[in-house]
This record gives structure tokens, sequence and C-alpha cells, in this order.
């Protein structure tokens, strides 16, 4: 019993944590950038990166709604971008990332994962993160891969570069 009460306060001062920093950022800003940063061990090296829609919807794109996506707010904030342009467009961090050599689902160059591919669709701190109880937010969860992103120093420095200039 004592470890699984550890693990919930844990679990809840991480997550009153991340509250906590959403206030202070909103308090100072209009709009709130979440990311929710994983490594990942599919068999495909690339980004998967979760917009809290699934690989179904990703290859149906019209199925997909701006009001289920993690970054819902910011389509609010400028109503001339669509929901294909934020996933899988130029402008798309996946694309971005792509184009730096890093290859990411969604992008321009894989706009979602073929069937029967492992792909993160966005957890629960995405969902809950960027959900109606925090209209300035919007972000996506990132599963990165091992090879060339994480699996040495300089590629962690490398594929943070990206992140950032992205």
């Amino acid at each position: 019993m004592a470890v699984h009460w550890g693990v919930f306060i844990f679990w809840k001062n991480y997550h009153e944590s991340i509250d906590s920093s959403i206030k202070l950022i909103a308090a100072k800003y209009k709009q709130c950038l979440f990311i929710d940063l994983h490594g990942h061990g599919h068999e495909k090296q690339r980004l998967e990166l979760g917009y809290l829609v699934n690989g179904n919807s990703l290859r149906n794109p019209s199925s997909i709604t701006p009001e289920q996506t993690s970054v819902f707010h910011l389509l609010q904030l400028n109503n001339s971008i669509t929901v294909l342009q934020l996933l899988t467009r130029q402008n798309a961090f996946g694309t971005m990332m792509a184009a730096k050599g890093f290859s990411a689902v969604p992008s321009a160059q894989i706009p979602a994962p073929s069937v029967g591919d492992s792909h993160f669709d966005g957890g629960f701190n995405t969902g809950r993160f960027t959900g109606a109880a925090y209209p300035v937010v919007y972000g996506w969860q990132m599963e990165a891969n091992n090879t060339g992103v994480r699996d040495n120093s300089s590629n962690r420095a490398l594929s943070a570069k990206a992140f950032v200039q992205s």
C-alpha cells in the first residue's frame, strides 16, 4: 500500500507543478505551449507527434475536427490557419523537424502512420493540459526515437537545436 500511495503523491505533485506553471505563464502571456516529451522504442526510428489524433484519423484527414485536437486553442487565435496546416503542411512542426533531418509523423513528408504502425497519438497529460480547463494552452506529445535523436550527447544537442528552431 505504501508504494501505491507514494506513486499517487508523486503523480499529484507532478500535475500540480504543471498546473502552477501554466497559471504563471497565463498570467503573463496570452498563450502557452505544452510539450509532453518522451522517448519511444518503436521499430520505426522517427518522431511521433501526438495531437490527440489517432493514426486512422490521420489517414482520413477529413475526419479530423479542430475541437478534438490538442492545438484547438491555437486555432482559435487565428482562424486563417487550419488543423491540417498545423499537422501536415509546410509550417507544421513535424514538417520543419523532418526538413532538419528528423523524420516525423505527422508531417508533410509522412502525413500518417501506415496501417499497423505503432503511433503515440497523445496521452493523458496532453489531453488534460490542452483541454477546456486550460483555454490558453495548446501543444502535443512528442515521442522521440532513439537512433539519431537521443542515442548520444551530440545527437541530443542536434535534435534539441532543431526542436527549438522548429
